[in-house]
């Protein structure tokens, strides 16, 4: 993260305060003084914005994807790549066939 990254208000995290999204803001500004986050500094940020994210009620918490989700969207993505290369294959044996 580069410096000046931080400076303007589009880091904003749904359901939460205007307060709450400034807190984070200056915690992120004053972790990244130096110009880089560590490991350390991120698991600090995360532990701050998941203490945030319990307090607020069911209906306004944005949950993470779960594993699974990202299995299947993977997975999805995958098989769509190897129908759309197997088309190609089938029209280019094809194509070979007839000649072209």
């Amino acid at each position: 993260m580069g410096p000046g990254v931080l400076r303007d208000a589009s880091l904003e995290f749904p359901g939460f305060s205007r307060e709450q999204n400034d807190e984070i803001r200056r915690w992120l500004a004053t972790l990244a003084e130096d110009g880089e986050l560590s490991v350390f500094d991120h698991r600090s940020v995360q532990d701050r914005i998941d203490g945030i994210a319990a307090g607020l009620p069911p209906g306004v918490r944005v949950e993470r994807e779960s594993g699974s989700t990202r299995i299947w969207i993977g997975s999805g993505l995958t098989v769509a790549g190897l129908l759309l290369l197997s088309g190609f294959a089938w029209r280019w044996r094809r194509n070979r066939r007839a000649g072209y």
